[in-house]
């Protein structure tokens, strides 16, 4: 599974690291969810997904750059407490997560950009197993809005926020007891990163302003 989700990674960031953009640290915070496993023993099992606040790496190949479509990849690492409500059990999720944001620029300038667009996002997430033993996985997309400011030359501050609505299927078996059950769920769920990041191989937005104006300029008298 490790070799997988290794290749699965670097099969997704490839495109990212072979261009000039941005590097750097994410900070992502989940409020959690509740949801319901269809499928476990005969019937269903409900739990909440408690709140955390993980951490990850970030790669964005249009920080500086005066173009419409940015692309953001993410790692990330975090654990979530799990309440089992209708069984009383509580146990925690290490969680995984790769996500890839293409955020359409809808507003730019000099040092500010704002864009909108989907993400696509993929979860492995598995239990400490003192109770539970569980593994699951997760596919969902979400829509999400982000904020980048360039600080300087070299250093970008971001913020987005995303809704995220996601298809999970697992195996669970508690405690070793009984059989293992396969099960799916939905959740919807509401996520905000926090990234600081580092450009590398861009010309300034300034430098591409000024050149479009130009551009505009000379062309203007042509345009009649």
């Amino acid at each position: 599974m490790n070799k997988i989700t290794s290749s699965f990674a670097a099969a997704l960031l490839l495109p990212v690291l072979v261009q000039a953009g941005g590097i750097g640290l994410v900070l992502p915070v989940g409020l959690g969810h509740s949801e319901t496993l269809d499928g476990t023993y005969g019937g269903n099992l409900d739990r909440d997904i408690g709140s955390y606040v993980g951490f990850g790496l970030v790669f964005d190949n249009n920080l500086g750059k005066n173009a419409l479509v940015n692309k953001r990849t993410v790692i990330e690492y975090s654990s979530q407490a799990v309440d089992t409500k209708n069984a009383s059990y509580k146990y925690s999720f290490t969680t995984w997560n790769i996500a890839t944001f293409y955020g359409y620029g809808v507003y730019k300038t000099n040092n500010l950009r704002i864009g909108v667009g989907p993400r696509i996002n993929v979860q492995y997430a598995y239990s400490d197993k003192a109770l539970y033993d569980d593994v699951e996985m997760g596919i969902g997309i979400a829509p999400a809005v982000s904020l980048n400011w360039n600080i300087n030359e070299s250093l970008t501050l971001s913020t987005d926020l995303d809704y995220k609505f996601q298809y999970n299927f697992g195996d669970l078996s508690a405690n070793s007891y009984y059989t293992s059950q396969s099960y799916t769920s939905v959740t919807s769920d509401l996520t905000a990163r926090f990234y600081i990041m580092y450009r590398y191989g861009e010309s300034n937005i300034n430098e591409d302003i000024d050149l479009e104006t130009q551009s505009n300029g000379n062309e203007g008298p042509l345009s009649n």
